[in-house]
């Protein structure tokens, strides 16, 4: 703090500390007092403030450079850990993060850029990103060229910065947390937010099991590998999805590894921290004597899969109606791969919709084969495109391709184009090997 004071730096006066040792040697606990400070607000909380942006966001390129100059680096260089004053200065906080060095590498300024303009979020956008740094360079002295490379550098950083977010926020459904929480009863374990309990988990997942034996009107689907059925939770309806047992394998897995319906919630609760839409996930039990799995989440009312609606509602639609769906589909996919997740299966069966009031809602399901981590190619990317494009009747070629170009946004229309084409030949293959695999399989005996 004294440091800082000499070099310029704005920070709050430090006006003594203290220490705690053990044995007389090893630190126990350290406090610092610092004078107060009057009138002051989180910088990202000021810079919302349109009368002072600009006025907050020249005094933030100012106080970053006078850091960077002067060998200061601080590890924790965020929005909260920064504070506007009245008369529009900047003071720094969290000194414990702070390192004078001698000078600063380039990796140390452009993470600290990023990780400074990642936390801003909402209060500065692209544009003004790259006007930040721009300036920043132009400081500096940096050529255009260079400029142009650092704020590629610092594009990366910021895309780092968010992917720690997401994997932070995603790995909080999966141990015991604020919101989350771990029960392992005799033979089961359960994940499940902490508004549900574990005996209400247990009564719904046993009203599961005896609609599925019943056949009643409570089960949506079912087949060798996995059932549906909508319950009651209370006021609201819940949907109940069980992943059935393929043997000792699945058992083997789920005590090595994860189960179809933990990877299943912990997919469904990373698409809502990326902004994906997706039913909400209550809870998942796993059997651990049967090797079943359930994942219980929130019930969608009136909502259709993407190729019922198609067959069925959707020929009467008008024309207006349906270029707003296409475009909130491209919407909900692109969100999808600029977040990195790649989904295994994005046929229209697994994406429902509905329209409510003056717009589109669109909802990605049956999500445990869905990838948050792994490389999302150009490739995948495509592939994905063309699962949803694999409709094959019902959409006309202008609504396929008006799909296309809302999802792309960018680039030129050439490259677009050729990007369909590829589309449009992996749909084609992909509906021709349904085709063959239908009739190969064998078909009932008449009775």
């Amino acid at each position: 703090s004294l440091k800082l004071e000499e070099l310029g730096i704005p920070v709050a006066k430090t006006l003594g500390f203290g220490e705690s040792r053990r044995a007389g040697a090893l630190l126990h606990q350290a406090v610092s007092v610092s004078e107060e400070l009057p009138d002051v607000e989180p910088l990202a909380l000021a810079m919302t403030d349109p009368v002072r942006h600009d006025g907050l966001v020249d005094a933030l390129i100012q106080l970053v450079l006078d850091m960077h100059e002067s060998g200061v680096d601080h590890s924790d260089l965020h929005g909260g850990n920064l504070l506007a004053t009245v008369d529009g200065k900047i003071v720094v906080i969290d000194l414990h993060a702070v390192r004078l060095r001698s000078r600063l590498s380039r990796r140390r300024r452009t993470s600290a850029l990023g990780q400074l303009l990642w936390s801003l979020g909402a209060s500065i956008d692209a544009a003004g990103r790259a006007r930040f740094v721009q300036r920043y360079a132009g400081e500096l002295g940096l050529y255009s060229h260079d400029a142009d490379q650092l704020l590629d550098r610092v594009e990366r950083w910021i895309t780092r910065y968010e992917s720690r977010r997401f994997k932070s926020r995603t790995r909080r459904c999966i141990v015991n947390s604020s919101r989350f929480c771990i029960d392992k009863p005799p033979g089961e374990r359960i994940h499940r937010r902490r508004d549900i309990s574990a005996r209400e988990v247990s009564e719904l997942i046993t009203a599961h099991r005896e609609a599925v034996k019943a056949g009643t009107s409570a089960v949506l689907k079912k087949d060798r590998r996995s059932s549906l059925t909508r319950q009651k939770l209370g006021g609201e309806d819940v949907c109940v999805k069980e992943f059935t047992s393929r043997g000792p394998r699945d058992r083997l897995v789920m005590r090595l590894w994860r189960s179809r319906g933990k990877l299943a919630w912990i997919a469904a609760n990373g698409l809502i921290a990326r902004g994906v839409p997706t039913p909400e996930p209550l809870a998942m039990l796993d059997n651990l004597r049967t090797g079943d799995s359930f994942v219980i989440t929130r019930f969608i009312e009136s909502a259709t899969p993407l190729d019922a609606w198609v067959a069925g509602p959707g020929v009467a639609c008008p024309p207006r109606f349906r270029r707003e769906l296409v475009d909130k589909l491209a919407d909900v996919v692109r969100t999808l791969h600029e977040t990195g997740v790649y989904a295994e299966d994005l046929s229209a069966k697994n994406v429902i919709i509905r329209r409510m009031g003056d717009a589109w809602q669109a909802h990605i399901v049956d999500v445990d084969n869905t990838h948050l981590w792994r490389k999302l190619t150009r490739r995948r990317r495509l592939w994905n495109l063309a699962q949803l494009n694999d409709i094959p009747t019902g959409v006309t070629p202008a609504e396929r391709l008006r799909f296309f170009y809302a999802y792309a946004g960018y680039g030129s229309r050439v490259l677009r184009r050729q990007d369909a084409k590829v589309i449009m030949t992996l749909s084609r293959e992909r509906h021709d090997r349904w085709r063959r695999k239908l009739d190969k399989a064998p078909t009932e005996a008449p009775s």
